[in-house]
This record gives structure tokens, sequence and C-alpha cells, in this order.
């Protein structure tokens, strides 16, 4: 038996990370009853290149995810989320907000909000320009961007966030490929 503190945490962070390394089945589970009502109009379904893609068709959005376990969706209506994550290990999860601007544009959003810029870096994400902002000690990694819906401004606030901090703080290593294939759905006006 392990009687050093520091060595049982080492242990249980490599077994996470080997949890995680290797693929397990992809299952979708649907929201419970209380969950925000998108289940009709949200689906997950496969792609060629072996990642899932969740569309939210209340939001306007689709993403690609890749087979991390056993993935899993659930929704808030306040603030409007909807929480991508995977059962085996739960490491990670991606919070995607959609949020009314009210009239502002993305800029003013942010700093209207107390956001600061020292972390952010300009990105664009489906041809739209946004930023991102990383947060090393607290292992997130935050994407904005900013569309019109009928003429009123609403922002997409992707958070990308890994819950093996304290051990190891990081964003998931494949972030970049999903915030990549976030894309914008037409609006109905």
């Amino acid at each position: 038996m392990l009687k050093n503190p520091a060595l049982l945490i080492l242990v249980i962070a490599l077994a996470f990370l080997v949890i995680a390394t290797f693929p397990l089945p992809r299952m979708a589970i649907a929201p419970s009853a209380d969950s925000h009502k998108l289940t009709p109009t949200s689906m997950v379904t496969s792609t060629i290149d072996d990642w899932g893609t969740y569309t939210n068709l209340e939001d306007f959005y689709s993403i690609q995810y890749p087979d991390r376990g056993n993935f899993s969706v659930r929704y808030t209506a306040e603030p409007k989320r909807t929480i991508l994550y995977w059962n085996n290990p739960y490491v990670y999860d991606v919070e995607i907000y959609f949020i009314d601007a009210d009239g502002l544009n993305l800029q003013q959003w942010l700093a209207s909000n107390d956001a600061t810029t020292t972390n952010m870096q300009s990105t664009v994400i489906d041809g739209i320009n946004g930023v991102t902002e990383y947060w090393p000690s607290a292992g997130t990694l935050t994407a904005y961007v900013a569309r019109d819906i009928a003429g009123a401004p609403f922002i997409y606030q992707i958070d990308f966030v890994c819950f093996a901090y304290p051990v190891k703080p990081c964003p998931p290593r494949f972030w970049q490929q999903m915030l990549s294939s976030f894309r914008t759905l037409p609006a109905e006006n």
C-alpha cells in the first residue's frame, strides 16, 4: 500500500490519464426530464472521421466531439447552456452558453462583463471573428464568438474545462479541433 500521499496522487493522476487515452464505445444519453427543453431539436450523429457531431437547432449551432467514452449532454435554462461531457472518466467538459448580448457587439459585451484582455487572443471561428481566453491555473480555455440573429447580437461562449485540476490543470487536448468544428446554423427569422 502507498504511504506517501504525493506518490498516491501521482498514481491516481496517471490512472486517469491512461483511462482517458483509450477510447470507449460512444453512447448518447438523453437529457433528464428536468433538463432544458432542447431534446426534440438536439441530435447526436456520427461522422466519417470517427468524431460525433452534436447539433443544437434551438441555439443554431453544431460542434464535433471525439470519442472519449460515454458521451452525455445536459442543459441549463439560466444561464442558457449546453454541457457536453464524457462519463468515463469525467475529466473534461465543454460548456456552450447562448447569450443575448442586449444590443452589444462582442468587444462591448466583453468589456461590460469584466472580461480581461491580457489572456485573450483573436481567432476566427466558422468565418466569424472571435477571441479565446486561456486560464492555465484553472485549466479552462474559453472562446467567444458573436453573430446576429434576426438583427440582434448573440454570443456563444464556449468553455473547455479540465477537472484534473489541481493535479494537472489543462484544457482538453482536443479543444482546437473541437473549436474549429464549431458551426453556426441558419436562424429562422
